[in-house]
Parts: C-alpha cells; sequence; structure tokens
C-alpha cells in the first residue's frame, strides 16, 4: 500500500481500511479517508474512489467487528479527502481535509464535523484555526490535539491546535520543531507522540522523527 489507508484500535485489536496500491489500485474503493473508533464501532468517513482530480466523497460507513458488517449512514454535510477523525463521549469528529476546490488536487478546509453514534445526526462544530488536511490527531483528557498537515498546497505545517468539545473552540498551542504532513500521533499516559510524516527535508521526503 501507498499511503491513504488509515488504522485505529477497538476491542484491543487494530483495524485498518482502503488504501492505495501501486500494482492493483484503490484496495476496497476508499482511499485517504478518516477512521475513528467509538462505542462498539469503528467509523470511516469521506475519501476518494480514484486518484485526484476525481472529487472527495461524504460517505459514512460503521463497522461493527462483532458482526463483521459494515453499515452506510447518513453522509457528511461536506464531502472531503485526507481529513481527520477523533472520537469523545461517543460523538465521533471528522476534522480539515481538502473538499477539491476551488482546484481538485489543492486547497485545504478547517472544517469540523460532528457525527453523534447515539442520534445518528450530523453538526457543525467550530473550524480549526489553521485549515489544513493530513493533520495528525490525538485525545487527551476528552481534548482533541491538531498537529501538523498539508497547507493545502504541499507545505509541511508544525501548528498545533487542542479543540474543547465542551466549548466549541479551538485553542493554539506551541508549534511543534518540526513541520511534517500526514504524521502518526499516539498517546500513552497523558503524553502526545508524532511519528513520522512527510516533512520535504529528507532524501525520500519522509521522516523517521519522534517527537512529543
Amino acid at each position: 500500500e501507498d499511503g491513504g489507508a488509515a488504522g485505529d484500535d477497538a476491542s484491543g485489536k487494530i483495524y485498518y481500511a482502503g488504501g492505495f496500491n501501486n500494482v492493483d489500485g484503490f484496495i476496497g474503493e476508499l482511499d485517504i479517508l478518516s477512521i475513528a473508533p467509538a462505542p462498539e464501532k469503528i467509523y470511516v468517513a469521506g475519501g476518494e474512489v480514484a486518484a485526484c482530480p476525481s472529487s472527495p466523497i461524504a460517505t459514512l460507513e460503521a463497522y461493527s467487528p462483532a458482526e463483521d458488517s459494515w453499515v452506510t449512514l447518513g453522509p457528511m454535510p461536506t464531502a472531503r479527502k485526507n481529513l481527520g477523525g477523533a472520537t469523545v463521549n461517543g460523538v465521533v469528529y471528522f476534522i480539515g481535509g481538502q473538499t477539491g476546490i476551488p482546484t481538485p488536487c489543492s486547497g485545504a478546509v478547517g472544517n469540523v464535523e460532528a457525527y453523534n453514534v447515539g442520534t445518528k445526526t450530523w453538526a457543525g462544530k467550530q473550524a480549526m484555526t489553521f485549515p489544513r488536511s493530513e493533520v495528525g490527531i490525538g485525545v487527551i483528557n476528552k481534548k482533541i490535539y491538531a498537529i501538523g498537515g498539508n497547507d493545502g498546497n504541499g507545505v509541511p505545517q508544525s501548528k498545533l491546535e487542542v479543540y474543547d468539545p465542551n466549548a466549541d473552540s479551538w485553542t493554539t498551542l506551541p508549534d511543534m520543531p518540526t513541520a511534517r504532513i500526514a504524521p502518526v500521533v499516539g498517546v500513552v499516559n497523558n503524553i502526545l507522540y508524532v511519528i513520522g510524516g512527510y516533512d520535504s527535508a529528507h532524501p525520500n521526503g519522509y521522516t523517521q522523527e519522534i517527537g512529543r
């Protein structure tokens, strides 16, 4: 696979969805999507079904590990690819990404749209201060951290902001030392670890740096 696959953990297992294969093309017809676990299910939203300049999609699907089955739910209000996802208190937040506007293969948005898994309804939330796609996402103490990403023109970002769902507001925090696109983010003992990503400074464009 080459980028675009999304993964997260649920019930002690790691799940991956979609992605791009250099030989066979798109896997499961979805690329550069977002995946987030919520109570008893894994939610997958957005992406695209063909390489750029195809349009992003707004599809939302939920996977039940217990039943090994998928169900299609109401679509996101804004079709997006390269977005991030996180779950707090049974609400799944889909953050940033690309809409294909004004041009199909560039641009970034700060949109935040929340799906309540109990009521099965969508709600628009306060947008990020800095619009970004391919942003790293982590949750600490029921707050969502958005770090790094792509400014929409392929420029790696070092921005860090935190979203408080209760206040529906973003707070800007100090930048991370190394700007990068699509880092992997993990949280252990309330420490946010930012791993790898694309920074344009290394020979192949990818960094192995770990920051916290």
